[in-house]
């Protein structure tokens, strides 16, 4: 651990982190293999930090999020799972020793793919530069995302899964639900589950080049 530690201190300048959240099945490995697509052609060395859940039970974790991401994206791409702390129930205890390591080896972007999304999630917060949170229309009632928590943490909102009857209604709401707690510039960005569209201007947002889009 000591190793570690000094290799964590001795690490150059932070990677670009980007923490993609949501609840379970909203299509968080998808996007990232996507965001991972339009931006690795640009030469961007990059990692990818999956969190599973942890067993309340066993204390075990299945670590299957680096298989489903890694079917998707280039070999060249690091990819890493990471079952989630006791601390908090979306990310590891040691999150910040983790992403100091990655920084050391010289990455240049850093994908860290949460366990969950909610109030509990908000730890991701001080570990990233962006937080985007992920819905999609059949996901349940944009008040039920307010109240639990998970709106607050976004500096993006990526509607995935556009395309879906009621996607429309559901941006409706969830700006609605933003403009009562006086939020009125985090954007709301729609991606295709289809096609490429809406990667584009997501890339933008979070400040990262989309040579691919261009």
């Amino acid at each position: 651990m000591e190793e570690l530690q000094r290799l964590a201190e001795e690490a150059p300048s932070p990677a670009f982190r980007v923490a993609i959240t949501g609840s379970a099945g909203v299509g968080k490995s998808s996007l990232i293999a996507r965001i991972v697509r339009h931006t690795e052609a640009s030469g961007a060395k990059i990692a990818v930090l999956a969190c599973d859940p942890r067993s309340p039970l066993s204390g075990g974790a299945l670590l299957g999020d680096r298989i489903r991401i890694q079917t998707r994206i280039p070999e060249a791409v690091y990819v890493r799972s990471f079952s989630t702390g006791t601390l908090d129930h979306t990310i590891p205890d040691n999150m910040e020793l983790i992403l100091r390591l990655i920084d050391g080896f010289g990455f240049s972007l850093t994908l860290v793919e949460t366990a969950g999304a909610g109030q509990t999630d908000s730890a991701i917060r001080h570990f990233v530069d962006r937080v985007v949170v992920l819905v999609q229309p059949d996901a349940g009632d944009a008040m039920q995302w307010e109240k639990a928590g998970i709106l607050e943490i976004a500096d993006i909102i990526v509607l995935n899964k556009c395309d879906m009857p009621g996607a429309r209604a559901v941006a409706s709401h969830l700006r609605a639900c933003l403009n009562i707690v006086g939020d009125s510039q985090t954007p709301i960005l729609p991606v295709s589950s289809v096609d490429d569209s809406g990667i584009g201007a997501l890339l933008t947002q979070i400040g990262l080049t989309d040579s691919s889009c261009e």
